[in-house]
């Protein structure tokens, strides 16, 4: 290729074009993140901002290119003009060349300048953002990882950036093979870069259709980190620059040209090298070798045969005697009733990601810590010596009776005055209220431990996955499930503790009072409306001591969480009136409409059989009655609801709307049967064909036709059609109304 002032031309235009696009990609990822709310785009757009300056260095190296292409020209074109004769300019051309001076000047400044601005922006920006995704688990800071709700649009705008990036890319690639656009490498290289990025925010949000929000988290930790890789490949390059020999007539490679993402941009340089580098390390000529053809001419073959291994064994589950596994598909436990649950053995299962597998080990003893736990033993268990700062969080006391001689009336008479106690030294302080409380009531601290595991019967598994989630919130140290046990584990301690006295609870320690709760604790968990799942090992009491040092604080407060469950009481009952006048619109006839629903339930669910006196006339007419009744009901009911004007209002005018569309659609395809019915009689078999021939050019106009050349007679077809589970089947969750 000839390098002149029009190759530089084009490879500015190209690298403008280059500009435009990495600005565009730029711009839309971060409207996008702003306006969608969307943390993955907010950092992807960060890094393609960057690549904006870089396409501008290009622009103005290969404008100078261009004027210094254009100055050697007049050069050339003046010395031609020349009749022999000398010149005092001819003694250093150089010297009055100014273009070539300029373009010198910006090889060795401006485009390292413009590679360490780029590194330190890419390393400062990532470092930020890491600092932020940290922040994420600090209870100070109300940081939150955004994730939009627009999924589709989210992917969609993904990969159609990582396909028109990597194509041009690919493109640039190609033009930078040429000797006068090298340099274009460098926006290669930063171009495949956002197709990488935008590749994997794809992917995280893909696993965000399946209800996996951690793989876009960490793809919100690998962004910065891949950023900073990139800065620190830019430093290295710009240092080993400083002592690469200078070949002349040869351009200099700027430092944020990337190799490790030219790869990308170019993989078949990548085969290229791995071929050359086997060739030189058996000297000779492998790839040309009978063997390494047949390879390549094997190597789909070896693929497909690769993938349906994969595919097969991806269908086998191996269970251990120790554990319990479940099949799920798309998030739904498949099975029927009683074979959910497939216990030790092989399970077999659609391939991933039809379907998926999830193994537990039942039989693994799960610790949990319920209270507060000690960071550090003590090397003396003094019950005098403060334990603020030695635990993992504030240690709370329990309520136990005083003295052995306090009855249960007593008891509540005590845990109603507190409120009336007051706070010491406040105007409205009771003295006498709190004399009250602490003679019949006392403090102690307990360190409890809970040691569960799955339970083994059919129902064990499917009632603890139920109960809640493996998944941990941010800022709190244990999942879903977990918490949940230890609220009832606090409630079972609290219940049962608040009825023994001290001395009791001192003296059972942790050999009567740990089994007693133990008891107490599974009969809670195996009640029909909790149905945890869990299989009580053994409660640890690893300390019991009475409570000193904060009584007083303790009773101060116990008024302010009074106060607040007050303060949450109402909040729900202003959330219930809320949901409420946006259901049926005007609250005031909430009563009303539930009473009219209750007596419509009752009467649908009045099935009394006939009696053995009642003649079949009389039922009849009972039966008539109850129907009437049922719909003179619904239709009180539906009215009600549309007086309010609410969102059930609104659903019921929808559903009237829908059916009156799919009644006169029925009766229009009726009457297109009925107008169609003489026609059939006149000619039945030439009415099939014309309808047989009318579906076939509706269906296989847009289908593939193939002309198989073999004989008929030897060709046989298989076909099979299986019927597919739905993923949801929501007519299971509507109740079946028998009149309708």
């Amino acid at each position: 290729m000839r390098v002149d002032h029009f190759a530089y031309q084009r490879a500015t235009r190209v690298a403008s074009f280059g500009l435009a696009v990495q600005f565009v990609i730029a711009l839309t990822l971060f409207l996008f993140s702003r306006f969608a709310g969307d943390t993955a785009f907010q950092f992807a757009s960060y890094y393609a901002a960057i690549g904006v300056l870089l396409w501008l260095g290009l622009i103005i190296v290969f404008h100078q290119h261009k004027l210094e292409r254009l100055e050697a020209l007049e050069e050339d074109e003046l010395a031609a003009t020349r009749s022999g004769g000398s010149s005092v300019f001819d003694a250093d051309d150089f010297g009055v060349r100014v273009a070539a001076r300029r373009l010198r000047a910006m090889h060795n400044w401006l485009m390292p300048i413009i590679s360490v601005v780029i590194a330190i922006l890419l390393a400062g920006i990532a470092t930020l953002m890491l600092r932020w995704m940290s922040s994420l688990d600090d209870v100070e800071t109300i940081n939150e990882f955004a994730r939009t709700e627009y999924l589709g649009w989210a992917v969609s705008i993904c990969l159609a950036f990582a396909a028109m990036a990597f194509i041009i890319s690919r493109f640039i690639a190609g033009m930078a093979k040429q000797t006068g656009w090298q340099n274009l490498r460098g926006g290669a290289a930063y171009m495949v870069g956002n197709a990488l990025v935008m590749i994997a925010v794809a992917v995280g949000i893909i696993f965000r259709f399946f209800n996996n929000d951690a793989v876009i988290e960490a793809i919100g930790y690998a962004i910065p980190v891949f950023m900073i890789v990139y800065a620190a490949e830019i430093l290295l390059n710009l240092l080993l620059n400083f002592y690469r020999p200078r070949v002349p007539g040869e351009v200099p490679r700027p430092a944020f040209d990337s190799k490790v993402l030219s790869l990308f941009a170019a993989p078949d340089n990548l085969v290229r090298s791995i071929n050359e580098a086997i060739n030189y390390q058996f000297g000779f000529d492998v790839t040309s070798t009978w063997g390494y053809q047949l390879l390549l001419r094997s190597f789909g073959a070896l693929i497909v045969i690769g993938v349906v291994v994969l595919v097969l064994l991806n269908t086998m589950v191996i269970v251990e005697p120790h554990q319990q596994a479940i099949r799920l598909r798309g998030g739904a436990i498949i099975g029927d009733a009683g074979e959910q649950v497939h216990d030790a053995g092989l399970m077999w299962k659609w391939p991933w990601p039809y379907e998926t597998a999830e193994i537990y080990d039942v039989d693994r003893i799960r610790s949990l810590s319920i209270t507060a736990r000690r960071t550090r033993e003590l090397q003396l268990n003094l019950w005098s010596e403060d334990l603020d700062g030695k635990t993992d969080v504030p240690l709370e006391p329990f309520i136990v009776k005083a003295a052995r001689e306090s009855s249960a009336a007593d008891t509540n008479a005590a845990l109603a005055a507190m409120n009336l106690a007051g706070r010491p030294g406040d105007p409205g302080h009771d003295d006498t209220a709190s004399q009250k409380v602490s003679e019949q009531l006392a403090l102690v601290d307990l360190e409890i431990s809970l040691e569960y595991r799955i339970r083994r019967d059919n129902n064990g598994l499917l009632d603890y996955l139920m109960f809640g989630s493996d998944q941990v919130a941010r800022r709190q140290r244990f999942n879903e499930r977990e918490r949940m046990i230890r609220i009832v584990t606090e409630a079972v301690v609290t219940q049962h503790i608040v009825s023994l006295p001290l001395d009791d609870v001192l003296e059972q320690q942790g050999g009567q009072l740990a089994r007693t709760l133990q008891t107490k604790l599974q009969e809670r968990l195996d009640d029909p409306a909790v149905k945890a799942g869990v299989e009580v090992v053994a409660i640890n009491l690893m300390l019991v001591r009475p409570s000193t040092g904060r009584v007083a604080q303790a009773f101060e407060e116990l008024p302010i969480s009074r106060q607040a469950r007050e303060q949450r009481t109402a909040e729900a009952r202003q959330r219930v009136a809320s949901d409420t006048a946006t259901a049926i619109g005007d609250i005031t006839r909430l009563d009303v409409l539930l009473t009219k629903i209750d007596e419509y339930d009752a009467l649908r669910n009045d099935r009394s059989p006939r009696g053995e006196n009642e003649s079949q006339a009389a039922f009849d007419r009972r039966q008539a009655e109850r129907a009437a009744g049922l719909e003179r009901l619904r239709r009180e009911i539906e009215s009600r609801i549309l007086q309010g004007g609410g969102s059930a209002a609104q659903v019921i005018a929808n559903a009237q709307t829908n059916r009156w569309i799919r009644v006169i659609d029925q009766r229009a395809r009726a009457e297109r049967v009925r107008s169609e019915l003489a026609s059939y009689k006149a000619a039945p078999r030439l009415f099939r064909e014309m309808r047989i021939m009318a579906v076939y050019g509706r269906v296989l106009q847009n289908i593939d036709k193939y002309i198989v050349g073999v004989d008929a007679e030897n060709i046989a077809i298989d076909v099979d059609f299986p019927k597919l589970d739905p993923l949801l089947n929501f007519t299971d969750s509507q109740g079946e109304d028998p009149e309708n």
